[in-house]
């Protein structure tokens, strides 16, 4: 429960392990089989949240890459601010050192070849 002390996050293993007695009790092998005959079925007839739901569980969830616009914004006014302070520092290597530091990629630096 979020906002009591010792109780947010994620739920006591207790309440996992009832959960799965509870379905293990009422949903039958059988029934489960036949929804994952259906939800292969409707991911081969081109049921796009179907066929993504079966390929997370088959082969794990992709990485989400959640790109900061403001962030590579930033870096971008720092990397040309850093070039003309210090013009001895090859831009490659600035580039690089400054991606590292902000978390993106060094091609998202703006004016680096």
């Amino acid at each position: 429960m979020a906002g009591i002390k010792g109780r947010s996050g994620r739920s006591p293993r207790s309440v996992e392990l009832t959960l799965h007695s509870l379905l293990d009790a009422h949903w039958p092998i059988a029934d489960r089989v036949q929804v994952i005959k259906t939800l292969h079925r409707n991911a081969v007839d081109g049921n796009h949240q179907a066929a993504s739901l079966l390929l997370a569980y088959a082969y794990g969830k992709p990485t989400e890459r959640i790109e900061h616009s403001l962030v590579i914004e930033q870096a971008n006014r720092e990397y040309k601010r850093l070039r003309e302070e210090f013009p001895d520092i090859e831009a490659q290597q600035l580039a690089e050192w400054l991606a590292t530091i902000k978390g993106i990629e060094v091609e998202q630096i703006e004016g680096v070849q």
